[in-house]
Parts: structure tokens; C-alpha cells; sequence
């Protein structure tokens, strides 16, 4: 058998032969099995199927009556082409070649219309078509599950919800995979309470909810800032032992940090059997951040979560150094901000350029600009390893702009251009502001020209403003 089929593939039939072939097997009338042997070369090369077609109607030498199987290959073959246009050519001729459609045609017919471009509203109109004259043969509970995927990608809530309505009023009896699509498209759209209605009423009726419905109701009440209700769908995947993956607990437990819920957090974080570095960063974090962290009361518990990340098998990466570093400069403790870049290195990770930058923020806001300096120095000294980018060059501008040392500002914007990277919106307004501070309006005007027409960028209110009162001042 396994020979037949590596010959079969090996050495493509033409019409010619496949017709001998089907009289050979069956006197011209092929049984089901060799129906489905052809079924499959149509599905791949349609244009020897219609071909057949074509042969049949002149020289009547090969049987079509009743060979749904053969008009379904061809119209699945056809819409897996994306030839839809023929496939319902074809569909609305097979009444006339003696084959009436069954529950597969509609089915294919109505996943080739969806995946067209705006191809739903056909597929819905097909699909009500066969809801009303064809529910004898017609299996549409699994034809309305292709049109509810095709409309939850898209998001298109209530098309979905009236097509849902429609299989209720005809007793189509939704099965599971309906309410799956329905929950996960009100989810996508942001319809949340919608989502929950019909999940209670799936659950109503005995269908048992899986991870994959519960974790889209999870995310989008996370998303809609419900904690407390996405934490008892959560301990309710718990109990009907659908375990929630590490990323639902992740996102859950950054909803609780983005709330300030930060013992609900922790909580989270104790009841997960296995953490990841995303959990770890997460906490440390909103740790740094917002509670203290390093240098302040939640030091101990920093360091805790530190040390179990690293005794589960979790390298820190370069996030978890940065959000240490930040911190530390944040609280002006730029000792030990370095001895921690330091041990990026030394445990052979590749700092960011945005850990270069919060070191050289960190120093500048003490008035610390020769150790910032050698910061943006040892950048350039590894031979642009990790190259500046115009968060880096603005830090040094603003901080100058402001000292009105601007022989200073204005050589780190020659730098930024001569390397090729492109001021932002935020270069420019540093120093346009530095300017009209100073009384260089002459020069703001010119900078503020660029910005617009060499920049292509908008400037924004404060920048008019602050020109506008320069002048004033003149």
C-alpha cells in the first residue's frame, strides 16, 4: 500500500489515463472507495476534474449522478485555490449533473467565502440559504462554526451574535465549538459582559468550559481592569483542573501590579507552580518602582525573589539588571547602579542601549557629566557594539541646553547626525527650548524650520509657546 501511493504521487496522471483507470475500476461506475482515491487528486489538481467534467457532458463516458464526493473534491479543491468564483459555478451546476449538495459542499463553499476579503457577508447569506431551504441536508450547526471563526477573527461581534440568534430560532442546537468561537469573538471585541452572558449560558446548558475559552475571558476582563473577576475565573480553571498557563498567571499578576494590588500579586506569584523569568522581572518591578525596592522597604523581598529566581534555574537577563540599575540611579546610588552593570558583564550579558542610557541619565541628573561622558565613551569604544540611539544624544543635549553650555549640546547633535541617527521630536525641543531661554531666538527659529521641513516632524504646543515668548521678550 505504501508502495502504490509513493508511485501514485511519483508519476501525476494525465485524463487520459485517470479515465481509463476509473472504467477499469467498476465498468465506469467507480465505487466509493475509488471515488475517494480520485477525490483526492481533484482536491490538488482541479483542472483534471473539470476537465472530466467537460468530457462526461459530450462523450458520456464517465457516470456523474449522485457523485457528491467528486463536486465536493473539486469545489474544496477550488476554494483552497482561491477560486471561489468558480467554485459557486460549480455548486449552482451540480443540480443539473445530477448531484444535489450535502452538508461538506456548504461547509467548503462557505470556508472559501470566508477567507476572502470581505467574503462573511456571502458566506452568512449562503449560509442562511441553507438554513432555510436545505436543513434536510444541509449540516449547519458545523457550517455556522466555520462563518462564527471567520467573524471572531475579525472581531465582528454582532454579526456573530445575530447569526447565533438565527441558529436558535431554526433549532439548530449549538454545540461547544459554537460557544467557543462566540465568547472568544465578544472577548476580541471588547465585549466582555457579552462574553460572560454566553458563558454562563454554555455552562448552563452541561457543556464543560476548556483553557483555551477561559483564558480569553481571563485576558479580555484583565483588559477591561475587572481583576477581581478574572482572579474567580482563574481559581475556577484551577478547580476544574484546566490549569492556566504561565502567561495568563503573568498577565494577571501584571494587572495586579498595574493596580497597585501588590499583595493580590504576590499571592499569585506563591500559588504558581512554576514561575518563569517573566514572573520574576514582573515583580521586581513593580517592587523597584512603586514600593520602595532596592534602598527602601521592599528591599528584603527584592532580594527574595531574586535569590529564588536564580534558585529555580532563571538567569537574570538584561531586563532584570536594568530594572535593578534604574532604580538605583533613580535614588541617586549610582555606586552600587555600577557595580550591578558591572555584573552584566562579568555573567557575560550583553547590556542594552537602554541600560547604557539610564546609567548616563542617572549621572547627569547629580550634575555628573564626566562620568556620563565615560559611559558614552565606552559605548563608542567597543566599536558600536550597542551604537547610541537618540534617546542617548538628547539626554546629553537637554542636560546642556539647559546648562546653556551650548557649544556642548550643539557638538552631541553633529555627533547624532555624522553617526545617522535621526533627531526626534524630543531632540528638537530641547534645544529649541534652550534657545529661546537664552535669548537665541535667531537660532530656535532656524532649529524649529529643520525640525519641520528637514525633520519632517510637527512641533508641538510647548514648542510654539516658548518661541512665541521669546519674542515677547526681545
Amino acid at each position: 500500500m505504501i508502495v502504490r501511493r509513493k508511485q501514485w504521487r511519483s508519476h501525476p496522471m494525465d485524463f487520459k489515463s485517470l479515465n481509463s483507470m476509473v472504467r477499469i475500476f467498476g465498468g465506469g461506475v467507480p465505487d466509493l472507495r475509488t471515488d475517494w482515491v480520485i477525490a483526492c487528486c481533484f482536491r490538488h489538481n482541479v483542472d483534471l476534474g473539470l476537465a472530466m467534467i467537460g468530457d462526461s457532458m459530450k462523450k458520456k463516458g464517465l457516470e456523474l449522478r449522485n457523485n457528491v464526493i467528486f463536486f465536493n473534491s473539486l469545489i474544496d479543491g477550488l476554494c483552497r485555490s482561491d477560486r471561489v468564483d468558480d467554485a459557486l459555478k460549480l455548486f449552482e451546476r451540480m443540480p443539473k449533473l445530477g448531484s444535489l449538495p450535502n452538508s461538506h459542499t456548504w461547509v467548503a463553499l462557505i470556508r472559501g467565502l470566508c477567507c476572502k476579503k470581505d467574503g462573511s457577508h456571502f458566506a452568512l447569506q449562503l449560509l442562511h440559504d441553507g438554513i432555510q431551504f436545505s436543513r434536510d441536508r444541509c449540516d449547519v450547526s458545523a457550517a455556522c462554526n466555520v462563518v462564527l471563526e471567520d467573524l471572531g477573527k475579525r472581531g465582528s461581534w454582532e454579526p456573530a451574535l445575530n447569526l447565533f440568534q438565527v441558529m436558535i430560532e431554526w433549532g439548530v442546537v449549538p454545540d461547544y465549538t459554537t460557544y467557543y468561537f462566540l465568547v472568544k469573538c465578544c472577548c476580541r471585541a471588547g465585549q466582555v459582559d457579552v462574553g460572560l452572558e454566553l458563558f454562563n449560558h454554555m455552562v448552563e446548558t452541561n457543556y464543560a468550559p476548556n483553557r483555551g475559552m477561559m483564558t480569553a475571558l481571563i485576558h479580555a476582563l484583565i483588559a477591561n481592569n475587572r481583576l477581581a473577576e478574572a482572579r474567580h475565573h482563574y481559581d475556577r480553571m484551577i478547580e476544574l483542573k484546566l490549569f492556566p498557563t504561565v502567561f495568563t498567571s503573568n498577565t494577571l499578576i501584571r494587572g495586579f501590579c498595574h493596580t497597585g494590588e501588590t499583595d493580590s500579586a504576590m499571592e499569585l506569584y506563591r500559588s504558581m507552580p512554576k514561575p518563569n523569568l517573566v514572573t520574576y522581572n514582573t515583580l521586581i518591578d513593580h517592587l523597584c518602582k512603586y514600593e520602595g525596592g532596592v534602598g527602601g522597604e521592599k528591599v528584603f523581598e527584592v532580594m527574595s525573589i531574586l535569590d529564588e529566581m536564580m534558585g529555580n534555574g532563571h538567569t537574570p537577563n538584561a531586563i532584570t539588571y536594568n530594572v535593578l540599575i534604574h532604580e538605583y540611579c533613580r535614588k541617586g546610588m549610582m555606586g552600587s547602579a555600577l557595580s550591578m552593570f558591572k555584573s552584566i558583564k562579568f555573567n557575560g550579558i550583553k547590556p542594552t542601549v537602554y541600560t547604557y542610557n539610564i546609567l548616563i541619565h542617572g549621572y547627569l541628573k547629580l550634575n555628573l557629566a564626566e562620568n556620563a561622558k565615560l559611559v558614552f565613551h565606552y559605548m563608542v569604544d567597543l566599536g558600536f557594539e550597542v551604537p547610541p540611539n537618540a534617546v542617548t544624544y538628547t539626554l546629553f543635549i537637554d542636560f546642556y541646553s539647559k546648562k546653556r553650555l551650548f557649544d556642548e549640546a550643539t557638538r552631541y547633535w553633529n555627533l547624532m547626525t555624522i553617526n545617522g541617527v535621526q533627531p526626534s521630536s524630543v531632540t528638537y525641543t530641547c534645544l529649541i527650548h534652550g534657545y529661546c531661554s537664552a535669548g537665541f531666538v535667531h537660532e530656535a527659529l532656524t532649529l524649529f524650520h529643520g525640525m519641520i521641513y528637514e525633520g519632517g516632524l510637527q512641533p508641538d504646543r510647548a514648542i510654539v509657546s516658548a518661541l512665541i515668548k521669546a519674542h515677547r521678550r526681545r
